[in-house]
C-alpha cells in the first residue's frame, strides 16, 4: 500500500466516527430533541439479540423525537342562509320582556312578496292580546368585507316614541343584544326623529351597540296602519371591525309602560320582514335602493280595523 494510502485510513475512520455525531450536533441546534428509551422484551419496537449463551438480551435504543413548533389557526366563520331560504337555519332564536313583563315576539321565516323571508312579530295579533317585550335574530360570523347589507321593511300601528318614551321599534344592533341597548343610545342614534327611522343606503357603524331604528315617526297612536313604503335597503360601513368574528342582531320591540297592558295585553301592533342579509366590499349605490316596492297581492296585509276590536271601540290606551 502507497504511504499516502496509508495515510488516508485513519483520516476516514476519524470521518466515519465523527460523521453522526455531527449530524446529531446540527439536530439539536434546530430544535429537535432525544430521549432515550428501555423498550421492553416484549415491545413490538425491541431489539433482542442473542448471548453466546443462546440467552435473549434486551438492548437500550435511542429514540429521536422531533418537535414541531405550534402554529396558531384563524377558522373563518361565514354568513350563512342570509337569504332565508332554509328557514332560520343559521340563525339564533331569542325573545324577552320589557322592564320585566311579557314573553316576548316571535321570529320564523315566511312566504312574504315572492319570496322566503324573515319575520319579526305577530302581524295577526289583536288589540290587549299583542305580546310585550322582544324578538330577535341574531347571527356571528367573521367580517372579511367593509360592508353588512340587508332590506328591511316595517308596518305599524303604533310609534316609535313618544314624547317621553319608546314604543315599538325595529332594531339592528352589532355585538350587544337587545337587552342591553339604552334609550340614551336610540336618542344618540336619532331613533327619536323623522330623519334617524328607517335610514336606507350607506350607515356608518362606529363600535359596537345599536347601528339604526326603524318605525313609525310621530308622537300619537294612530289606528290607521302604516308601514316604510316598501323594502328599504341599508349597508352598514363595519369598517372598524374588519377581519373579527362579530354578531349581528335583528329585533323588533313592542312596549307597554301601563300596568293595564303588561303581559302580553299591549296595544297597536307593530312587526317587519327582512331579507338579502349579506357582506358587500361596496356600499349601496341609488340602482340599489329599492325603496318602491309595494306588496304584491300575495303578500299578508296589513291588519285592518276589522282585525283590531280596540280600533273599533276607541282610541285605544294613551301613548305618553
Amino acid at each position: 500500500m502507497h504511504r499516502s494510502d496509508r495515510a488516508r485510513v485513519p483520516r476516514l475512520a476519524l470521518s466515519v466516527l465523527l460523521g453522526p455525531l455531527c449530524l446529531l450536533a446540527l439536530f439539536a441546534a434546530l430544535g429537535g430533541g432525544t430521549r432515550a428509551a428501555r423498550l421492553q422484551p416484549t415491545g413490538s419496537n425491541s431489539h433482542e439479540t442473542l448471548t453466546s449463551a443462546g440467552a435473549q438480551q434486551t438492548t437500550d435504543v435511542i429514540t429521536t423525537y422531533t418537535y414541531l413548533p405550534l402554529v396558531a389557526r384563524f377558522t373563518p366563520r361565514p354568513l350563512v342562509n342570509g337569504d332565508f331560504e332554509d328557514g332560520l337555519a343559521g340563525w339564533e332564536t331569542g325573545r324577552g320582556p320589557y322592564g320585566g313583563h311579557g314573553s316576548g315576539l316571535p321570529q320564523r321565516a315566511v312566504k312574504f312578496d315572492g319570496g322566503q323571508r324573515a319575520l319579526l312579530g305577530k302581524p295577526d295579533a289583536a288589540d290587549d292580546h299583542i305580546p310585550v317585550g322582544y324578538g330577535t335574530l341574531a347571527q356571528t360570523f367573521t367580517l372579511n368585507t367593509r360592508y353588512l347589507r340587508l332590506h328591511y321593511w316595517v308596518f305599524s300601528y303604533d310609534i316609535a316614541r313618544g314624547e317621553a318614551r319608546y314604543y315599538d321599534t325595529f332594531e339592528v344592533s352589532i355585538n350587544r343584544a337587545p337587552a342591553e341597548i339604552s334609550d340614551a343610545e336610540r336618542d344618540s342614534r336619532e331613533c327619536d326623529t323623522k330623519t334617524g327611522l328607517n335610514p336606507k343606503g350607506t350607515v356608518t357603524v362606529p363600535g359596537d351597540g345599536l347601528a339604526f331604528c326603524g318605525g313609525r315617526p310621530g308622537t300619537t297612536g294612530e289606528s290607521t296602519p302604516w308601514d316604510t313604503g316598501g323594502w328599504q335597503a341599508v349597508a352598514l360601513d363595519l369598517n372598524a371591525f374588519q377581519g373579527t368574528d362579530v354578531t349581528l342582531y335583528l329585533t323588533i320591540w313592542s312596549r307597554e309602560i301601563d300596568p293595564d297592558y303588561y303581559d302580553d295585553h299591549a296595544w297597536y301592533n307593530t312587526w317587519a320582514y327582512v331579507d338579502h342579509v349579506g357582506l358587500s366590499s361596496s356600499p349601496l349605490s341609488l340602482a340599489a335602493l329599492k325603496t318602491d316596492r309595494r306588496a304584491p297581492d300575495d303578500a299578508p296585509p296589513a291588519a285592518g280595523p276589522a282585525d283590531r276590536p280596540g280600533n273599533l271601540d276607541g282610541p285605544g290606551p294613551p301613548r305618553r
